[in-house]
């Protein structure tokens, strides 16, 4: 019985730190969320092209390595193209950088041979994730 008194609290702590960690990892979540920058309005551009560059694009979260490094891609109108690799080899940063929700670290996105901002990329470019809830409902 006395024991109880010992091991309840730490149980509790126990469990506390895993419920740190789904709150840690829901924040991440949030951040990428509430990072997307506004969008200035203007007139909407006629975005059929005939080829997209990528031409030396790196992407570096904050304070992190690099996830990709000087990648060169040319797309054609009409193609149609899948990312293939291993586990965390930058396939799902390098399609949020084609579809404009991440920004690239140096390198240039080009389109039909003139730069195109963020903003008409996300028009251009549709990126499908393959988890699409960003928080989980707990009853």
């Amino acid at each position: 019985m006395l024991s109880n008194y010992f091991t309840t609290p730490l149980i509790n702590i126990i469990n506390l730190q895993s419920k740190i960690q789904q709150a840690k990892v829901a924040n991440n979540c949030l951040q990428e969320v509430y990072v997307v920058n506004k969008e200035e309005k203007g007139q909407l551009k006629d975005l059929s092209f005939k080829q997209l560059d990528l031409k030396g694009v790196s992407h570096r979260f904050r304070y992190q390595q690099e996830t990709l490094h000087n990648i060169d891609l040319t797309i054609n109108k009409g193609e149609k193209i899948a990312l293939m690799g291993q586990s965390s080899s930058g396939k799902t940063t390098l399609a949020k950088i084609l579809s404009g929700y991440y920004t690239k670290s140096s390198g240039h996105v080009i389109l039909d041979k003139a730069s195109i901002s963020q903003a008409e990329l996300r028009q251009l470019v549709t990126y499908v994730p393959q988890q699409t809830m960003c928080l989980r409902e707990q009853y």
